[in-house]
């Protein structure tokens, strides 16, 4: 019978990750201790919930007679009421994601290799004074690159290195969506949109009501990437 994630929580041990830079042939030797452990449950832990690493000292498996003892985590499912999304409504339309955004140190650095993974040109690199930030884009991606010192995403940045910042979804009227969304029971950082790249308008909803994602909504002027 397949369990919850709680109930995989309270039961589930896996050795720590450096097992798995093991050789094939050590790696098979090792027995690693698991109840029930459902990866889909992991990967898809379901509204509002998330996985905490715990990790544990404990005494060495036999296959390694040398070791005293090893390091264990052991992934914890957790719910978090402040940052479980809205309950999808069926009167809400279905948005077709238009991009994601990576901040990054330096776009002259970053865009080769992602016009090397997506076979796109970037488009030209353009300031977004409002947001403190240059941006430019490779087919869905759009790379984030900070000038103001003191902004969010040059924070975000020094708090977690390059990373994926936000997801995008494309709407017709960002007004009339920003509208129904907040109507619906989603929190807005932008109660009213305000000028995206490339002559667009762009509003983002908060993260606490999308289960800890950053989420943009985007209407376009015209296209983002390069011909």
């Amino acid at each position: 019978m397949r369990q919850g994630p709680h109930q995989v929580a309270q039961k589930s041990t896996i050795a720590s990750p450096w097992l798995f830079s093991m050789s094939s042939a050590k790696l098979s030797s090792v027995t690693v201790r698991t109840r029930s452990l459902i990866l889909a449950d992991l990967l898809d832990p379901g509204p509002g919930s998330f996985v905490r690493w715990e990790r544990k000292r404990c005494t060495a498996l036999p296959c390694f007679p040398g070791f005293q003892s090893i390091t264990e985590s052991r992934p914890v499912m957790e719910f978090d009421p402040a940052a479980g999304p809205v309950d999808p409504s069926p009167t809400l339309p279905r948005y077709p994601v238009d991009h994601v955004g990576i901040a990054v140190h330096s776009i002259a650095e970053s865009a080769p290799l992602f016009e090397t993974l997506t076979g796109e040109r970037a488009s030209p690199r353009q300031s977004l004074p409002e947001h403190g930030i240059d941006v430019c884009f490779i087919g869905a991606v759009e790379l984030l690159e900070p000038h103001d010192r003191g902004g969010a995403v040059a924070r975000f940045l020094a708090a977690g290195g390059s990373n994926l910042h936000h997801v995008a979804f494309r709407v017709e009227n960002v007004r009339v969506e920003l509208d129904r969304l907040i109507a619906a029971g989603f929190r807005a950082i932008d109660r009213t949109p305000r000028p995206g790249a490339h002559g667009g308008l762009v509003a983002f909803l908060h993260p606490k009501g999308t289960g800890g994602a950053l989420v943009e909504l985007v209407e376009r002027a015209q296209p983002f990437s390069a011909p």
